[in-house]
């Protein structure tokens, strides 16, 4: 089990050139549109909060 754990973790950080989905290489998971729209919401929300926009 061990080494199955190491070998992952030496091809996660090694070359880019075998057969991993993209989301396993890229770092960024899979998201959709509604992910998009709730960050998006998110980050509105927040800059509107630093600034006293509430």
């Amino acid at each position: 089990m061990l080494t199955i754990l190491a070998d992952a973790f030496v091809r996660s950080k090694g070359p880019k050139d075998w057969d991993a989905p993209d989301h396993w290489t890229s770092g960024n998971p899979r998201r959709g549109p509604s992910n998009h729209e709730r960050e998006a919401a998110y980050w509105r929300r927040r800059a509107h909060r630093d600034v006293g926009l509430w």
